[in-house]
């Protein structure tokens, strides 16, 4: 029987977020030039939306029972680390309720903020903003699915790993 490697979780989240701030680097450049972008990086930030998406998910993920498990993703792609079936499927549906959640507060989100934006479109002034919100909602969204999705692929292949030992 051939033994797997795993690449660990950690490793694979941190070339995760350094693809995704050099993606992110890399367009304000393209777009603004290198010596435009510096400012530019505040137009993506909007921590109102970010607290609304871990609002929505935070404690879901406590009142299920799943806070743990979840924590435990981040642990799971460790060499040194043996766990039982169940504490694998537990980590696995953890993992997928807080990526359902993030997705759903994002609709929740963007849904508000085209909502405000519609009830207000006598006043151009506030279609940019929240526009924008809606938009930066979706980026949110991506960004922590994209976070989310090397989690999930390392307790599956945990998963099937445990399932070849036996």
């Amino acid at each position: 029987m051939r033994e797997r490697k795993s690449n660990g979780t950690a490793k694979v989240m941190l070339v995760e977020i350094v693809s995704l701030i050099a993606a992110f680097a890399a367009m304000l450049i393209v777009n603004e030039g290198i010596s435009e972008w510096e400012h530019r990086v505040s137009y993506f930030t909007d921590i109102p939306s970010i607290l609304v998406i871990l609002v929505l998910c935070i404690p879901v993920l406590a009142a299920s029972g799943l806070w743990e498990d979840f924590l435990r993703a981040f642990l799971i792609g460790r060499e040194d680390a043996a766990y039982k079936l169940a504490e694998l499927k537990r980590t696995q549906a953890a993992v997928r309720l807080v990526q359902r959640q993030v997705v759903c507060a994002g609709l929740m989100n963007v849904s508000f903020a085209v909502i405000m934006l519609l009830h207000s479109l006598d006043m151009p002034e506030t279609i940019g903003p929240y526009f924008a919100q809606a938009i930066l909602s979706v980026f949110y969204v991506s960004i922590f699915e994209m976070l989310l999705l090397p989690l999930s692929v390392e307790v599956e292949k945990k998963i099937v790993n445990y399932m070849e030992e036996e």
